[in-house]
């Protein structure tokens, strides 16, 4: 608070000056009259002079009381901020105080192993703790008063003898001194207690003025040590309510802690209690199903040969016998007389012809079991008159006296809870053709979704559940399903690389880990120490590095219990060096599980994934890179982009640019896709996504992009929110750090706000796609939405003071208010976060101008080019930094080609140098551009290699750029104004909705057209009137980001477009600064 600065000037001075006396004039020697009226004109003028200065002085009167008030409530505004700030010290200093004598009650509770939920336990701690105190605190206070300029009377026991005191022993019964007292302390077993240290300190000093009368100096000298004993026996004391109170919460927190862990065995043992009942209902399911399985079967007509063959078991029944038959046809057939013959089975319902037949079966198995023995009981002749022998075991077992033959459909059926079969059509109607026009008329398809499919693998790979993608090459012994249900409900350790580290971060909250039983996770590269009696689960990538690692682990014995999980396809090699070193280390039986879980790649969004691939883009175009790493970072993409595919359970057909990194890629995952499926066992056999009739649209299509056909997407400045909050804050992983002080947060020391960004924010879902100052007015409508409720909160909790409310009505509103706290203050929690965010974003805005960026460089990528607009920001002058400065230049650059001269590039360059930009990006550009204008003017092969025999140096460069660039290079200028119709849609979207509408066509006839399903060697084109595409997956190799994102999103909303979800993927989601960055290092090594 500023404090008001003192008046330095006299208020005063100024009318002091206007009231001087003025020296008496001369005389004049005008007449009489002429000396009167000026007298009176002077007069006249003194009083007008004198109003004038007292009404200031009455206005500066005024102005200093209104300043002394305000200065009153300023000392008392300070002095209340005083007393609060004593009172927050004194609070500060007693929580110090007592955080001190907790660390060492828990301490010495550790050290003593005793544990306080018992009396005993408690007791002992309380009795240790309070001894403390007087072996620290009493010893401390009584060497200080011996050590007193007055302490040396009382150091040591009086001796009578020695001073001549002969009546000492009559008078003090009881002699003690601080000597006796300290040298009880130091050697223990007298005092346990502080109250007995202070009964024999204030003896002492009591015997003292007993013996030595007042006025002496004995007596003198003990009043004044009994006052200073006072003071340090009130700091004791309150050392010991301290120690009480400590000693108390400790015993709670440890019972609380004891409780906790009960509560956790029994919920653990309830979940196991839980899995076997769950285990008892899937076997009952199973008989269940079985019962089902049998009944339909008893609906199913009966064929030909076997209503022949029951004919003539009818026929051959003994007249006993036929009498049950007749009952069962009256029962089951209506309108039947028994005159009617019996074996005339095509008279005869289905229900009845299967009842017909279990009752002849049902005879003939009583037969044989009479015949052999099984039944002790005699059979009538009749029953075995003219049934046909059967030849019989002779080994079978006659003690089976009671051999079931099976129950009455009726009781099965009633046991189960299905209806009677006697309730039943005789017949069911099923038509086929109606069944399949039915499926037709369904149009619905479930959108292409990623990250959901992702999510459930991770959470069956944290639960421990058994999946289809198990390596049992090298370990034989591998999922027991007894071992593994048993351990899902165990505590566990996670174990990551930083790879996997940022797969799992946006899809698993900590509560989640927790509610999975991770109890701790941990980075497979750092130091860990042995954890017994724990399973463990890795989550790493398939790298020969990492392998050695786990092998490392299996030496030294850290866990219990291993579950071996790759994020992609071990090598077989890797996987025999696994099984080798878990053999050595006698930890091959405690590995539970090997396997590949095919997640090599981050879901940001359920349509939106990347490879963390960040430096894809500069090891494919820079000219230093040798051979090997570029095919190593091809195989990379490859490998993400099939996990990707094992994920949704679907073989894509696949579309990419021809000459580049697009096509090389998408020749080995083709390549992959086809082994896959050639193979027995293949991920994609029963998929997560089951089209209708498994047509070849219902596929979804794999497009594959360059960077190079569109760079202005990765460099241009972005004004909707999600696109702003990456460019500008840097969004990795969905989180956003923002320093809520603004730009003094780093010279205050204070830490940034790291906050997430999810689907489950609403606010974030509802303006993603936003533009900024729509994202503005939003905020201000939601707080004012809160600030609306918290009113009606309070004004609810006013009305439950009524005292005339008889009915309850506002006790209720209160209620309901209170309820509602809750998602109020979630509410306030996601305000504030997006206020935070935009207000971090409005000043980059502000200080930047990127609000002009993003119009000049609009106008540019639609043909507007305004070389004065673009200029003013390029000079020094200009707002904005030196990237965004040469942003706006490759923007320009790329945009305006052909109207822009040698003259004006200069000037653009000049313009940079000036603002202390780095140009070797916008060198690189021109580079590029030159070369590809250079490789449209050869005409022919035989002369471009004349050409490069004649300069060995110039033909490097282009066999360079012809090997890393191909077609790709063409379309940097023309992609963004060529591929843009009438709207503003990104070049990539635009080519990507082209290639959905699968036509035949000059937009598309320049990409590659692969699918893994169709017979090596024959092609596949499109061709006039094939189906639309629904379903796509469009993936940029060299880099993506949310601007790309958005505009292909769009696609879907859009009149009359058949694209109905869009996955867009990339090798890593990459910043406009942090691209121009790696333009500037490929511009510095070439």
């Amino acid at each position: 608070m500023m404090m008001p600065v003192p008046l330095t000037v006299d208020p005063f001075a100024g009318l002091m000056t206007g009231l001087l006396v003025q020296p008496p004039s001369r005389p004049s020697s005008r007449g009489p009259a002429t000396q009167s009226k000026r007298a009176m004109a002077e007069e006249r003028a003194q009083k007008m002079e004198l109003r004038k200065r007292l009404t200031e002085l009455d206005h500066l009167l005024n102005t200093l009381t209104v300043r002394a008030y305000a200065l009153t409530e300023q000392r008392d505004e300070l002095s209340l901020i005083s007393q609060r700030a004593n009172a927050a010290l004194s609070e500060i200093d007693s929580k110090r105080k007592a955080t001190s004598v907790s660390r060492g009650i828990s301490a010495m509770r550790q050290k003593l192993g005793c544990k306080p939920d018992t009396q005993v336990g408690f007791d002992t701690l309380r009795y240790r703790a309070l001894l403390e105190v007087v072996h620290k605190q009493c010893l401390t206070s009584v060497r200080q008063l011996i050590a007193h300029k007055w302490g040396f009377p009382f150091a040591a026991p009086v001796d009578p003898d020695a001073l001549d005191l002969p009546t000492y022993r009559e008078i003090i019964k009881e002699p003690m001194d601080l000597g006796t007292v300290k040298n009880l302390i130091e050697n223990g077993g007298k005092y346990v207690k502080a109250e007995e240290v202070d009964a024999d300190v204030r003896l002492t000093f009591a015997n003292a003025m007993k013996f030595n009368a007042e006025g002496t100096d004995v007596h003198a000298m003990a009043k004044e040590l009994l006052v200073e004993w006072e003071t340090r026996w009130a700091t004791i004391q309150q050392r010991i309510a301290d120690v009480e109170a400590c000693c108390v919460i400790e015993r709670k927190a440890a019972e609380a802690k004891n409780e906790a862990a009960s509560r956790r065995a029994d919920v653990v043992s309830k979940e196991k209690e839980c899995s076997k009942a769950s285990e008892a209902i899937d076997l009952v399911n199973i008989q269940l199903g079985e019962v089902q399985n049998q009944v339909l079967a008893l609906m199913r007509p009966l064929e030909r040969d076997d209503r022949l063959n029951l004919a003539s078991e009818l026929r051959g029944l003994p007249e006993g016998l036929r009498v049950g038959a007749r009952e069962i046809i009256a029962a089951n057939t209506t309108g039947w007389k028994p005159a009617a013959h019996l074996e005339d089975v095509d008279a005869h319902n289905d229900l009845t012809i299967h009842l017909l037949a279990r009752y002849t079966k049902t005879m003939n198995r009583n037969r044989l079991a009479i015949n052999a023995g099984w039944c002790g009981v005699g059979a009538p002749k009749h029953l075995l008159a003219r049934f046909k022998e059967e030849p019989m075991d002779a080994s079978g077992d006659t003690a089976m006296a009671n051999f079931m033959i099976g129950h009455p459909i009726d009781e099965v059926t009633s046991e189960v809870g299905l209806r009677s079969i006697d309730a039943m059509p005789d017949e069911l109607d099923f038509d086929p053709v109606a069944f399949d026009d039915l499926l037709g008329d369904v149009s619905y398809v479930m959108p292409l979704a990623l990250r959901p499919l992702q999510r459930q693998a991770v959470h069956e790979m944290l639960s421990l559940v058994k999946n289809s993608n198990s390596t049992k090459s090298a370990f034989a012994y591998l999922n027991d399903p007894d071992a593994e249900a048993e351990e899902a409900n165990t505590y566990k350790v996670l174990i990551l690389d930083a790879f996997t580290h940022d797969v799992i971060a946006p899809l698993v909250t900590l509560k989640e880990l927790r509610d999975h039983g991770v109890t701790l996770h941990m980075r497979l590269s750092k130091d860990r120490e042995e954890i017994p009696d724990t399973p463990a689960v890795y989550f790493v990538r398939p790298t020969i590095e990492n392998v050695r690692m786990i092998a490392r682990d299996f030496e030294r014995g850290l866990y219990d219990v291993y579950h071996l999980n790759f994020s992609n396809a071990l090598a077989e090699s890797a996987l025999e060096e696994l099984a080798t070193s878990a053999a050595k280390a006698g930890a091959d039986e405690k590995v539970a599980c090997v396997r590949e879980q095919y997640l090599g790649y981050v879901s940001l969004e359920d349509d939106l994934f990347d490879l963390c691939l960040d430096d894809g883009y500069r090891l494919l175009h820079d000219p230093r890179a040798n051979e090997r790493d570029v095919e190593r970072m091809i195989a990379s993409v490859a490998t993400g982009l099939y996990s990707a595919c094992v994920t949704l359970g679907q073989v894509p057909v696949i579309r990419s640019q021809r000459g580049g990194a697009a096509e090389m890629i998408a020749k080995e995952l083709d390549s992959r896709l086809r082994e896959a499926l050639s193979q027995k066992d293949n991920p994609f056999e029963g998929g997560f996504r089951i089209g209708l009739g498994g047509s070849y649209v219902q596929r979804p299509l794999l497009c594959l992009f360059d960077r190079n056909f569109d760079l202005t997407a990765m460099l241009q400045h972005a004004w909707t929110y999600q696109p702003l909050v990456h460019d500008v804050l840097n969004m990795k992983l969905n989180r956003v750090d923002v320093d809520v002080d603004g730009p003094t947060a780093a010279v205050n020391g204070a830490k940034p706000k790291s906050y997430t960004l999810e689907e489950s924010d609403p606010f974030w879902a509802e303006n993603a796609e936003a533009q900024f100052p729509k994202v503005a007015e939003e905020v201000e409508s939601e707080l004012a939405k809160y600030k609306e409720a918290i009113k009606r909160v309070n004004a609810q909790a006013a009305m439950a003071d009524d005292e005339d409310d008889a009915l309850g009505n506002s006790t209720a509103k209160l209620a309901d208010a209170v309820q509602s706290l809750p998602e109020l203050q979630e509410k306030k929690r996601v305000i504030d976060k997006h206020t935070n965010i935009a207000t971090a974003l409005l000043g980059n805005i502000k200080q930047r101008g990127l609000d002009e960026y993003y119009a000049i460089e609009e106008d540019l990528l639609v043909g507007k080019v305004d070389k004065p607009a673009v200029m003013s920001l390029l000079q020094a002058t200009g707002r904005g930094s030196a990237s965004d400065k040469v942003r706006l230049a490759i923007v320009y650059t790329l945009s305006a080609t052909e109207s822009m001269s040698p003259q004006d590039a200069e000037e653009v360059a000049g313009a940079l140098r000036a603002s202390g930009a780095d140009t070797a990006g916008l060198t690189y550009i021109k580079r590029m551009m030159s070369l590809n204008a250079r490789l449209k003017n050869m005409s022919g092969g035989a002369e471009s290699d004349a050409h490069r025999r004649t300069d060995s140096n110039q033909g490097n460069i282009l066999e360079w750029a012809d090997k890393l660039y191909g077609q790709s290079i063409n379309t940097i200028t023309k992609g963004v104004r060529n591929l843009l119709s009438g709207e503003r849609v990104l070049p990539v979207a635009f080519a990507f909705e082209a290639l959905m509408a699968n036509q035949p066509g000059p937009e598309t006839s320049e990409y590659a057209h692969l699918d893994p399903k169709a017979p090596l060697g024959k092609p596949v084109v499109p061709r006039a009137g094939d189906p639309a595409f629904h379903e796509g997956i469009c993936f940029v190799v060299g880099g993506g980001n949310y601007l790309e994102y958005q505009s292909l999103a769009e696609l879907k909303t859009r009149e009359r477009a058949s694209v109905r979800s869009v996955i867009y993927g990339s090798t890593g989601m990459c910043t406009g600064e942090a691209f121009l960055s790696t333009l500037a290092a490929l511009g510095a090594a070439s």
